[in-house]
């Protein structure tokens, strides 16, 4: 057997459904099992076909608008933050208490004492002269009036100062307790959210085309299995018919009613690159799937294995 043969009848259809099979997982998973957002006039339309979306969430957060976007504080953390107020410190919060001065003790002089007589000279005799005790009780001496003390001052109270709150940390890897008072409303989306399966059925809907919705759950499956199944090479015939046609569907609705690409000049077509590239990425995945359904996955593939052995190729060397 010549390498044309081997070729044609092994490495193609393996190289395939090796890049049908990249294609169309990642296009399939992100159908089924990722959301995309919707407008409302688009959610209204779903909601309508029998699709439930996803309203968006708005929640309360509490928030200091001097503190930034680290301040943003959900309700859940609010209740919490309302049992733990911030830590303020006694004398912080108390007003300070006007001191007074205290009073000056009043002033007492002390009593003169009398001044010493000098000695008599050492030379003159001594008299001693007795003196009858006193009859009378001597005068005392009064004591001395004391000064009046002088009025305390009065001063004036001091303003009340006002309680200092301890403000949290604008550093944004730690999010604080409490942030504010202000109740802020936060909303997680502007959109309704749903599968994104759900926009092939709006394109379906648009176009007039009977039951939408199954129309788009059958082509994002298809993508989703079909495109795991032609990587081992099980049903390949079917799976390539079938992703076949959703190629040649998507080529109709995006190329073009969407893009134009008939109603366009074909030298001014790839001026537009995103439509280009989508228009010949659907005709090339439309290409390698329809040559599976019409070759076969090739001898390297499961279905050779199962169901090949019943026949055999013979092929003519005169014709190579």
């Amino acid at each position: 057997m010549s390498f044309s043969v081997t070729a044609a009848t092994s490495f193609v259809p393996t190289l395939s459904r090796i890049v049908l099979c990249l294609a169309f997982v990642s296009a399939g998973y992100n159908k089924v099992f990722k959301e995309s957002e919707f407008t409302d006039l688009e959610a209204n339309r779903l909601q309508s076909l029998g699709v439930k979306t996803t309203a968006p969430v708005t929640v309360t957060s509490w928030a200091d608008p001097s503190l930034g976007p680290a301040s943003l504080i959900y309700a859940s953390y609010r209740q919490e933050a309302e049992q733990d107020p911030p830590d303020v410190t006694d004398d912080q919060n108390q007003d300070p208490e006007p001191q007074t001065q205290p009073e000056p003790e009043p002033e007492v002089k002390p009593e003169p004492k009398p001044e010493a007589k000098p000695a008599p000279p050492a030379t003159a005799p001594r008299r001693v002269i007795r003196r009858p005790p006193p009859t009378t009780t001597p005068a005392t001496r009064p004591d001395p009036v004391p000064t009046p003390a002088p009025a305390p001052e009065v001063q004036p109270e001091a303003p009340a100062k006002q309680p200092i709150i301890i403000k949290p940390s604008k550093s944004e890897d730690e999010v604080p307790p409490f942030a504010g008072p202000t109740p802020v409303q936060v909303t997680s989306g502007g959109s309704h959210r749903a599968p994104g399966m759900y926009r092939i059925a709006l394109m379906v809907d648009s176009a007039g085309w009977p039951a939408p919705v199954r129309v788009a759950q059958v082509a994002a499956f298809t993508e989703l299995i079909g495109g795991a199944l032609l990587l081992v090479g099980l049903f390949s015939r079917i799976w390539g018919l079938g992703l076949a046609i959703s190629m040649g569907v998507a080529f109709y609705m995006v190329s073009v009613q969407m893009n134009g690409a008939l109603r366009t000049h074909p030298f001014e077509f790839a001026e537009d690159v995103n439509a280009f590239h989508a228009m010949y990425c659907q005709l090339g995945l439309f290409v390698l799937a329809f040559g599976i359904f019409l070759t076969g996955p090739g001898k390297m593939s499961l279905d050779q294995l199962l169901f090949g052995g019943r026949r055999q190729i013979v092929v003519d060397d005169t014709m190579m």
